[in-house]
């Protein structure tokens, strides 16, 4: 891909809304909601099914919206996901015994039905999605057998034998609460589990932001030190030729100067384009600009672009040109260069650059810049080789032709 066009992406998700979160976490929360509602109905309706009112339905009603209002609270504190433990032990405590209140006293009276064991059922159920999987289901069913022991405990104190214990309000209730029963929890923690998906996607989405942020200055870095390095190497290369010629020969000198003081201005203008985003140099010019520089130095270059590189390439193959024209000056003897630009039997495009004037142990393979370009090169499907023969170095590099399309 295209740097200019990867940024645009970038760009384009850095700038994304995040508005579904909010929208899937009020499905999530109206979700876990309409299953507490659920919870809670069956008791209502078995409550005013009976057909009578006393004080002590009264105050049944009211310890069981007390119930409702703080379970509804509670369904707020597990927006951080499944299994966060986010509550704290007393808010759980807490919404524990105001659910398990209308059970108690329910059972102490014995024409009341077990579905008003629903209610705390309900609340423990909430607590299980709070707490870490390990823990859940433990929880469950220790909430269960606390039930049951309530159940047992006050309707024996109160008198009620004990066969008299579990009765049913309607055949529809005896249908609905065993599934219930199973339902609630199971129901629950599905919900928030899948909140915790979309949690989890959109954590590794801002990821993915800061990873193509990180992306973009790496791009932007290595870049500017191609452009840069670049040119403050042929500035070095030719104020020290201006300064051993100055005193036999000043006009060559001038004109030197003259062209370091171009470079210079080139180099800004090249920085400002980068900035800009829109600095395109094709692999002929820089070629042009590669001869420049190696004439500047007293070095032959024979030239010979047999192919025609697709833009895409032109980033690449002009990196590698400018690194070697570099690693020539500063670390070869070299008085003959050769450049090839050609397609090869598989349809790549091969550039190769030799040079003499070879030290007995070249550095040119050694230098960060080849080793970034190995890497980048790789990326790109293509080869970076380095090699010695006879007195001669050569860097050959090979891309596939679609190496810059994705």
């Amino acid at each position: 891909m295209e740097p200019a066009k990867r940024s645009a992406e970038d760009r384009t998700l850095l700038s994304e809304p995040h508005g579904g979160i909010r929208g899937t976490w009020q499905w999530t929360w109206v979700s876990v909601l309409a299953l507490v509602v659920a919870g809670y109905a069956p008791p209502a309706w078995s409550l005013f099914a009976a057909g009578t009112w006393d004080v002590r339905d009264s105050i049944l009603l009211v310890v069981s919206a007390v119930s409702l209002a703080a379970s509804i609270v509670f369904v707020g504190m597990l927006r951080s996901g499944l299994g966060q433990a986010t509550s704290s032990t007393r808010a759980r405590i807490i919404l524990f015994l105001l659910a398990a209140a209308p059970w108690a006293l329910a059972s102490a009276t014995p024409v009341l039905s077990i579905e008003w064991g629903l209610i705390p059922w309900t609340a423990a159920s909430l607590i299980a999605v709070d707490l870490p999987a390990r823990r859940r289901w433990w929880w469950l069913g220790g909430a269960l057998l606390a039930l049951v022991l309530i159940r047992v405990v006050v309707a024996a104190c109160s008198g009620t034998n004990l066969g008299q214990m579990w009765p049913l309000s309607t055949t529809i209730v005896s249908v609905l609460f065993p599934t219930l029963v199973i339902i609630l929890p199971l129901a629950m923690v599905f919900q928030m589990w899948l909140w915790q998906v979309v949690i989890s996607l959109d954590a590794a989405k801002s990821e993915r932001a800061e990873l193509a942020r990180t992306q973009e200055r790496l791009r932007f870095a290595s870049d500017l030190h191609n452009i840069q390095g670049h040119h403050l190497q042929v500035i070095a290369l030719k104020t020290e030729l201006a300064e051993r010629v100055l005193s036999r020969d000043p006009d060559k000198a001038a004109t030197l100067i003259h062209e370091t003081q171009d470079l210079a201005r080139e180099a800004l203008e090249d920085t400002r384009c980068l900035v800009r985003g829109y600095r395109a140099v094709s692999f002929a010019v820089e070629a042009e600009n590669a001869a420049a520089v190696l004439d500047a130095a007293g070095i032959r270059m024979t030239i010979d672009l047999a192919a025609d590189p697709p833009p895409e390439l032109d980033h690449l193959l002009g990196s590698l040109l400018r690194e070697a024209t570099t690693n020539i000056i500063r670390h070869s003897a070299a008085r003959q260069v050769t450049i090839t630009l050609k397609t090869d039997e598989a349809g790549s495009i091969a550039l190769g650059i030799g040079n003499d004037g070879v030290p007995e142990r070249p550095r040119g393979a050694d230098g960060t810049g080849i080793v970034s370009l190995t890497e980048q090169y790789r990326a790109a499907g293509g080869t970076l080789t380095a090699a010695t023969d006879n007195g001669r170095f050569l860097l050959r590099g090979i891309l596939p032709q679609t190496a810059g399309v994705t």
